[in-house]
C-alpha cells in the first residue's frame, strides 16, 4: 500500500503538484525509494494532466487537493488483483513522482480494445490542532 508525497511537495504544498504535475498514472508497486527509471518501468496506464484538472479547495478549514479522473485509458502494462497499483502524479520534466495514493487492486488487461479509467487523486491538508 502506497501512499506518499515528493519533498518538494511537503515543502511547498499542493500547488507545486498543480504546478509541476504533467502525467497521471497508474503503477504496479511503487516504492517511494524508487528511481526515476524504475518508476517509468511500473506504469500499466498513463495520461496527460494539465494545471486545469487539478483543483485546490477550501473545505471547511481544511485545504483539498483533487484531481479529474482520465478515462479511456488504453493500458500498457497488465496486473493482477494480488499486485499492488497505486495512482500518482508526475513531473515529467524534473523527473519527479509528486503524489502517490493506493487504490483498488484490481485486475487490468492489456488486450487489444481493453481501456481503464485513472481515478482522480483526493488529499487533505488538515488544519492544526492542540498538542
Amino acid at each position: 500500500m502506497a501512499h506518499y508525497t515528493h519533498s518538494k511537495v511537503k515543502r511547498n504544498g499542493f500547488q507545486h503538484i498543480k504546478d509541476n504535475g504533467d502525467l497521471v498514472v497508474i503503477l504496479k508497486a511503487p516504492l517511494k525509494a524508487d528511481n526515476w527509471a524504475t518508476t517509468q518501468s511500473k506504469i500499466l496506464a498513463q495520461s496527460a494532466i494539465a494545471n486545469g484538472d487539478m483543483f485546490l479547495t477550501d473545505v471547511g478549514d481544511d485545504l483539498q487537493f483533487t484531481s479529474n479522473p482520465k478515462s479511456g485509458i488504453d493500458p500498457d502494462l497488465s496486473a493482477a488483483n494480488t499486485d499492488d497499483i497505486a495512482a500518482a502524479i508526475l513531473d515529467t520534466v524534473n523527473q519527479e513522482v509528486l503524489i502517490v495514493q493506493d487504490i483498488v487492486d484490481k485486475d487490468i488487461l492489456n488486450a487489444d480494445g481493453d481501456t481503464i479509467t485513472i481515478p482522480g487523486l483526493s488529499v487533505f491538508c488538515r488544519e492544526l490542532s492542540l498538542i
